[in-house]
This record gives C-alpha cells, sequence and structure tokens, in this order.
C-alpha cells in the first residue's frame, strides 16, 4: 500500500482528511459505487466497512471509529473500576489521530515499543511516555533528547544496559525491570532476586534514574485455549508479580507492578497488587482476540479490504489482491481446524446445515500457533499445494464460560469480568444463534466455511465452500479481518475509516534517522 506519508518524517497532524476520491495516492480511487468493480456482473455484496461513494481499488486497512471509540472507553472504565492506572499501548495503532480518541477519553500517558514511536508520539504532543522495549543502547543520543522533552520511562532487563545508562543518560527518565513471568521472551525471572539487585545497585549510581517497579507483558495467555485458561495465566502472573514486589516495597516504598496483554485486560477482573495496564490491541482487536473468546465479532474494529482478481472454480478457490505485505504472514489454526491468514466477511444467507440441527452449537477454540511455528510440508509460499478444499467447517460443543457475557453492543457492562459480546465464536453479541461463526450486525458473519488459505507476496488464496467461492467475481470487494492486527496495521501506509476519511499513521521508522555512517578509520 502506497501513501505518501511514509517519508521517513512524523505527521504531527493529528485531523483525518476526507478522502479526495478522485486523485488520493494509494488505496482509494475515482469516486463511484463500492459494490462493484464492473458494472452489470454480479457478485458479492460488500461488508458494513465498505461505504457506497468510496471507490478501494487495492488493499486498504478500513477501520471504524466507532467501534474504536468504544473498545477504547469499555478498557478505560475497566481500568477505572480496577484502580489501576491506564497506560495504553500505541503500537498498534500508530496513528496520532487515533491517538486523539484516546485522549478525549482522558488519556494522559502512553506506551510505544520504539525509540522512533516515542518521537512521532512527542510530536503529536504526548509528553508522558513509556517505551516498552529493552534500552537498545545504540540510540542513546535520540533516547536523551526525548528525556529532555518529555516525561520518559525505560525498559531495561539486564545488568550491562544498566552499567550503560548510569554513564550515558543525560537526563531524567524513569526506569522499569522488565520480569519474565512465563512468556520466555525477554526479563528477568522473577525469582533471580540476585540479578534484580545488582541492577538495582548500579541503578543507584546516577541520580537521573528513578526507579519504577516491575514490568511484565503475559504473551503466555495468547496461547490460551478458553477464557478460563486466560484467568489461570493471569492469576500466576499476578502471584509472581504480587510476591516481587512485595520483596521489594520495603527498601522501595514506591515499587510499582505494570502489566500489558490484552487478553486478560479483557476478560480479568482480578488485579489485586497492579498499579498499571497497558494494553495496545484492544483498539482493533482481530481474529486471534476472537478466537481467544475475548471478544464478539462486532467488537473488531478493523478490515483489509482487498479486490478479487481471479478465481478457480475447480479448486473451489479465488485470489485477492492482498498478500503477506499487507496481511503479514501471521496465521493460526481456524475453527475447522486449517490453517487461517485471516477471515473473510460475508452477507449472512441464513442458518448453515451445522446450525439447522437445532442445537446451540460453539466452534471449537484451537489455539492459533506463531507464525515462527513449522509450516506445513505442502504448504510453499503460504499457500497450500493439494488437499483439504473448504468442505466446510467441523463444530464441535464447547463449554460456556462460567460467566454469563454481556453483549457490548447492547450496552453490556465490561468492568467485572463481563467481555465485550458472547465472547464464544458462534455466537453474536445480541445472544442469537449465527449463521457463520460469528455474527456481524445480524447481517454479515465471518465465514467459517471460506477463509484466507495462503500468502505469497501480493496474493492471497481464499479457499472455501463452493458456493461462496461461486459467488465472487473479480472486482468484488472482500473484507478481510486479520489474524494479528498490530501486524496488519504496521504494514499500511495509512488508514481510510469507514466514513471516507483518510487518516495518516507513523512511516516505518519515521522521525529518527535509520542509519548513521561513520568513517571507521577515524
Amino acid at each position: 500500500m502506497s501513501d505518501g506519508c511514509c517519508n521517513g518524517q512524523a505527521d504531527r497532524s493529528a485531523e483525518p482528511q476526507k478522502a479526495d476520491l478522485s486523485a488520493q495516492e494509494g488505496s482509494v480511487g475515482e469516486e463511484g459505487s463500492s459494490r462493484r468493480g464492473f458494472a452489470g456482473e454480479r457478485g458479492l455484496l460488500p461488508g458494513p466497512f465498505v461505504k457506497n461513494g468510496v471507490n478501494i481499488i487495492r488493499p486498504t486497512v478500513v477501520v471504524d471509529e466507532a467501534i474504536c471509540r468504544r473498545n477504547i472507553a469499555r478498557m478505560a472504565e475497566k481500568a477505572r473500576m480496577a484502580g489501576v492506572r491506564f497506560r495504553p499501548h500505541f503500537k498498534t495503532h500508530q496513528s496520532a489521530a487515533i491517538g486523539e480518541w484516546f485522549r478525549e477519553a482522558g488519556v494522559t500517558a502512553i506506551t510505544v515499543s520504539s525509540v522512533s514511536m516515542a518521537r512521532y508520539f512527542a510530536d503529536a504532543g504526548w509528553k508522558e511516555i513509556t517505551i516498552a522495549f529493552p534500552v537498545n543502547i545504540r540510540e542513546m543520543e535520540e533516547i536523551n533528547r526525548l528525556a529532555g522533552e518529555v516525561r520518559l520511562e525505560l525498559l531495561v532487563e539486564n545488568e550491562i544496559v544498566m552499567r550503560h545508562l548510569v554513564t550515558q543518560l543525560q537526563a531524567p527518565a524513569g526506569i522499569w525491570i522488565e520480569i519474565d513471568t512465563g512468556y520466555h521472551r525477554t526479563g528477568v525471572d522473577t525469582v533471580k532476586t540476585r540479578v534484580i539487585d545488582q541492577m538495582l545497585e548500579v541503578l543507584k549510581r546516577n541520580n537521573k534514574m528513578a526507579f519504577r517497579g516491575f514490568l511484565s507483558h503475559s504473551g503466555q495467555t495468547y496461547s490460551a485455549r478458553t477464557v478460563e485458561d486466560i484467568r489461570i495465566r493471569h492469576a500466576d502472573v499476578l502471584l509472581q508479580m504480587r510476591s516481587l514486589k512485595n520483596h521489594y516495597q520495603p527498601e522501595w516504598p514506591g515499587v510499582e507492578v505494570s502489566l500489558g496483554d490484552t487478553p486478560a485486560c479483557s476478560v480479568c477482573d482480578q488485579w489485586e497488587g497492579v498499579d498499571e495496564i497497558r494494553p495496545g490491541n484492544f483498539v482493533f482487536l482481530d481474529l486471534m482476540q476472537w478466537q481467544l473468546g475475548v471478544c464478539s465479532a462486532n467488537d473488531i474494529a478493523v478490515r483489509v479490504v482487498c479486490p478479487v482478481v481471479s478465481k478457480q472454480i475447480m479448486r473451489n478457490e479465488a485470489v485477492i489482491y492482498g498478500g503477506a505485505v499487507h496481511l503479514s504472514k501471521e496465521l493460526m489454526i481456524g475453527p475447522n481446524g486449517k490453517k487461517w491468514y485471516g477471515g473473510i466477511v460475508l452477507p449472512d444467507r441464513g442458518p448453515l446445515q451445522a446450525f439447522s440441527q437445532g442445537k446451540e452449537e460453539r466452534a471449537q477454540l484451537l489455539p492459533g500457533p506463531s507464525h515462527s511455528e513449522v509450516e506445513d510440508p505442502r504448504i510453499k509460499d503460504g499457500v497450500s499445494s493439494g488437499g483439504d478444499q473448504g468442505k466446510g467447517m467441523e463444530l464441535h460443543e464447547a463449554e460456556a464460560h462460567s460467566n454469563n457475557l454481556s453483549g457490548s453492543s447492547s450496552g453490556g457492562e465490561f468492568p467485572g469480568g463481563s467481555s465485550p459480546g458472547s465472547a464464544t465464536p458462534g455466537r453474536d453479541s445480541q445472544g442469537g444463534s449465527s449463521s457463520g461463526v460469528g455474527s456481524i450486525q445480524g447481517r454479515w458473519r465471518i465465514s467459517g466455511e471460506t477463509w484466507v488459505a495462503g500468502l505469497s507476496q501480493e496474493h492471497g488464496i481464499v479457499r472455501g465452500a463452493f458456493e461462496e467461492i461461486k459467488a465472487m467475481q473479480p472486482g468484488d470487494l472482500l473484507e478481510i479481518i486479520p489474524v494479528h492486527s498490530c501486524l496488519a496495521a504496521d504494514l499500511a501506509g495509512h488508514y481510510l475509516t469507514t466514513t471516507g476519511q483518510v487518516m495518516s499513521k507513523m512511516g516505518r521508522e519515521s522521525g529518527v534517522g535509520n542509519l548513521e555512517y561513520r568513517n571507521l578509520e577515524s
């Protein structure tokens, strides 16, 4: 997706612009109906994110502002009810304009994932920023500039970096020590208090470094199988972090605990000992969160809208202009047991055969493997060389969640353990039976029979039910729900709202020079 804002400079304007439908660079073409690419051909009606008057011509990330604002308000209220500070992670949306929606909801402090992202949002007027990524000592020059401009907080997880900060940090900054509570990515193991003690002794040597406390990302919740499993993993994290906090409070009375992951922040109501939460994905949500049971289909605020360019009806396949450079290669095991690179939103065409038996059936929640896991040997460049031809989804009985989850669209209360929507796939947020895996506004559904089955760079292979593939025509626009919205959004040059506004976002490594060449002989 091309975009003029990817020029290495931070776009300081937070105001979205109305799409110039006749000349917009990138994804919006000449004004006209979005329903069909070729007049006179009969194809699929567009989904709820594609409006008449906006003719999308290339893969485009479309955002629903109303759903985003609802998700923000819900999480802010949950933090208020839990008595914890709300410092949302902005790495998901990376947009100054969307950042203003948070500001309007009362947010004053934010989390980012890089020094360049901190610069982008500092230039957009944010004054309290945590960089929740281990300090990269090669960026000390920019870190010092930021620390002189905003209230900056840094993440450290080893003594070597702590020693470097002691000698190189030139402006005041808060210091969080990262703790590994089970995700096993970065951080100090909870029980290694000797390592933490040594880091704190080093920290004391620079009065510009203020110890804030212990920070952790509970990424292990993403591999949970059920909402109850998320709660169990969260309870274990709480136990570890409370123990650590209690151990250090006598010497460090102001020590705090900061946690952040959307699954736990969405469905858990126990936060004893926690001072701050930093969820990020919740603003958009995605197929992974929906499958985990964290949200309803109606709570997902983002689509990658892709044109159909071809179909191979004998293989029950269609091809979209939308590949790995638009969706990323993040995958999950879908409700039908197949590898999904995206979910398809299709018109609701009445009960599927699997739902015609009168049973209240739900799709089985299956954990989505990381894109780094071993690929099926039949998959080459993300596309299967044979096998399954979209024979429909297999449904399994799954137990209902332990509490009665109310629907967010009908004003269900989220704090206190109530999750948005009926958090189990296979039910819409109004409580009615869906004709797909997840009902959207009662008129569309996430298809359980048709899905993005493979990706190469620009191509997406859609495989599925014969009737659904047959209905697709070149020029149709498919709404794809990304497996992981953070990655799909990062790949976009800009966003389009459902009302036709073009919203700028941070360019790749925007605002800070990526390379600095030096004379190695000098």
